[in-house]
């Protein structure tokens, strides 16, 4: 099933990846195809109520109407992951972008990380290496010096270098069912939830960042979705209980930050970002939907934005607002 998760990386963008201005939206100036999709904002303090989401730009054919505040692309998208990185060049200073996994097209597209504005389409692509057979990416991040993309159905973990070209991928052998991923010491953590391809099941598969390779795994109790560090721990969102879990540095389950039933509280969490303030959101994808916010203690504050929309990934934008993502898109 789609899923989103956001990261915060640095790399360099080559020329290939200039950008021109159209209106207040950059695009890149090469393949600029049919691509729609949707981007919901809401203002965390005020401006909306928890419901309220804005379209105030359509784009079509890199054609801007209804002039606003912020951009909706709207699009058929299976599912999409953002994470959050800087590029640097010789020639420029250090920006920031959001990275949204598109996989229903097997790309990814930059995101303007204050603004949520689209700023260039395609900047990664593993269509050519999925050719005749399913994929679902999940996520997107940075290690080391590359960008890692997990794709669940391909059961593989993409590789590229910082300029976007593809060097070559991690599987299919010991991995199956995959989505999030977190970056913990020297090594990449990877939530794996099937047994084929030799796959250890609902685990958490380790793999050494140096030799991209597979190097252990541990089990979990139920299928973990996102993995993300916060306040000095593991947090997981698990989808088998509905509940968001702490796991220490070697991988085991030590408690439970937030107890959920399913119907009093989230229900299948997918997309964990920690806040700004401490406090944390999670995308509940299943009824009663939303994007969630919990404050350090674990405490729920209750739905945040996307009510009954089905959310799976979320990200706080440098503006204050947030950007989440469902089926439908950004």
């Amino acid at each position: 099933m789609p899923g989103n998760r956001l990261k915060m990386c640095d790399f360099p963008v080559n020329r290939r990846n200039s950008l021109r201005s159209h209106s207040i939206v950059k695009f890149a100036r090469q393949r600029q195809r049919n691509f729609r999709s949707s981007t919901w904002l809401t203002q965390p303090n005020g401006g909306f109520k928890l419901s309220a989401v804005t379209f105030p730009w359509e784009c079509k054919h890199n054609q801007i109407r209804n002039g606003g505040v912020t951009m909706a692309i709207r699009a058929i998208i299976v599912s999409i992951c953002l994470i959050l990185f800087a590029a640097k060049t010789a020639l420029v200073t250090a920006q920031q972008y959001v990275l949204g996994v598109d996989s229903t097209n097997r790309a990814a597209h930059l995101f303007d990380p204050t603004t949520g504005a689209l700023v260039q389409q395609n900047f990664l692509s593993w269509a050519g290496v999925t050719t005749g057979f399913g994929s679902t990416a999940k996520h997107a991040m940075q290690v080391g010096n590359q960008l890692w993309v997990s794709d669940q159905i391909f059961d593989s973990i993409y590789r590229f270098d910082l300029s976007g070209s593809y060097l070559g991928l991690i599987g299919n052998a010991g991995l199956d069912n995959i989505k999030g991923m977190e970056v913990v010491g020297n090594q990449v953590w990877v939530t794996n939830a099937g047994t084929n391809n030799g796959a250890p099941g609902d685990s958490i598969v380790f793999i050494d960042i140096a030799s991209a390779s597979i190097t252990g795994s541990v089990a979990t109790s139920g299928s973990l979705f996102d993995l993300i560090n916060y306040q000095g721990q593991i947090l997981a969102s698990n989808i088998g209980n509905d509940s968001l879990e702490w796991y220490d540095f070697n991988g085991n389950l030590t408690g439970t930050f937030h107890a959920s039933n399913g119907v009093n509280s989230i229900d299948f969490p997918q997309q964990l970002f920690a806040r700004s303030n401490g406090n944390l959101f999670a995308a509940g994808f299943s009824a009663p939907a939303g994007v969630y916010q919990f404050d350090s203690l674990g405490n729920n504050l209750g739905i945040f934005a996307a009510q009954d929309l089905g959310p799976r990934g979320v990200l706080e934008l440098g503006n204050g607002q947030i950007m989440w993502t469902n089926n439908a898109g950004f």
